[in-house]
């Protein structure tokens, strides 16, 4: 039996992060398009609350950008570079587009 709540909505689990949200375009956790998902039972959903999800996520994102940090001030001081360019793409990942030299 699928989960609703009171506005109506099914709870379906994500294929991505494994968890239950409610059923929508994409994963409000990791963002991902939710494709081919099934709703969930009751026993199958554990309600989380919305604040402690987003601390996690939040967490999460700070561990990489310090991680993103120390990678650039490593390639900034061994290159000799006075200036580098970040480029964010949809990926996870960071492009660094480097000025040529001349």
């Amino acid at each position: 039996m699928p989960v609703k709540e009171e506005k109506g909505s099914v709870q379906v689990r994500c294929y991505n992060c494994r968890r239950v949200v409610p059923q929508g375009r994409y994963c409000i956790y990791c963002g991902r398009e939710l494709r081919r998902t099934e709703p969930v039972s009751l026993q199958e959903s554990k309600p989380i609350p919305p604040a402690m999800g987003l601390r996690e996520t939040l967490f999460d994102r700070i561990l990489t950008l310090e991680n993103e940090l120390k990678k650039l001030q490593g390639l900034i001081g061994r290159r000799g570079r006075k200036q580098i360019t970040v480029v964010r793409s949809p990926s996870v990942y960071t492009r660094l587009k480097l000025p040529v030299s001349q």
